[in-house]
């Protein structure tokens, strides 16, 4: 009788523990989806007057030589209302190099001189990039059909002229991305810069086009 007792016991802790953690896990599942649900009320929610809106500016990086993408990201930015409709508010700051030290390049929102992208310049080209940190091509969804180009669009060129870049090659490395589809509108502005770690043609390899959308 005390072995059976004992095993009684055991069976009936079990299903104590069983009862409690399927309560527990309950209330941890419970919990996400209130926290989901609050995160998609203040991401969603446009009635909050307290919320700051936000423009969006992605960031494309494609080599200068093949015309592969090699990664993006999307900066949210403080909306700025009126006063720059007709162009992405960029500002470039370049810090040549000399045979000592290495040069740097800055580029930043106007509207509130947030640093949206940040590179090395060297004598050498040799290139790197410091901010953003750019997501990997491959995690990036993909369109079976991609993006056309907006007509009537015109590519504003950062920080030289960029009217003779092969725009649809260019084009042609992001049309296909989920982001790029999703981004887009009649209203996105498009810019075009060229980082060049080192000027020199020889370095060209290291080049690459940064093509931006920004949305107001």
């Amino acid at each position: 009788m005390q072995v059976q007792d004992i095993e009684n016991n055991k069976h009936f802790s079990n299903d104590v523990l069983l009862i409690c953690t399927f309560a527990v896990m309950v209330k941890t599942i419970k919990g996400l989806f209130l926290t989901l649900g609050a995160f998609l009320v203040i991401s969603c929610g446009s009635d909050d007057s307290g919320q700051e809106e936000a423009s969006d500016l992605i960031l494309y990086k494609i080599d200068y030589t093949t015309h592969t993408f090699e990664g993006g990201v999307t900066l949210s930015l403080r909306r700025i209302a009126g006063g720059f409709n007709t162009e992405i508010p960029l500002e470039v700051d370049k810090q040549a190099p000399d045979m000592t030290t290495d040069g740097s390049l800055a580029i930043f929102y106007q509207p509130t001189l947030d640093q949206v992208f940040q590179a090395s310049l060297s004598l050498e080209g040799e290139a790197e990039i410091f901010f953003p940190i750019l997501i990997e091509p491959g995690d990036f969804l993909r369109l079976e059909t991609p993006v056309t180009f907006p007509a009537g669009v015109e590519i504003q060129s950062i920080d030289g002229d960029h009217s003779q870049a092969p725009t649809a090659l260019i084009w042609e490395a992001v049309a296909n991305l989920g982001l790029t589809e999703f981004v887009l509108n009649e209203d996105t502005q498009i810019g075009l810069f060229l980082y060049q770690p080192s000027e020199d043609p020889a370095f060209s390899s290291n080049w690459d086009w940064i093509l931006m959308l920004y949305n107001l």
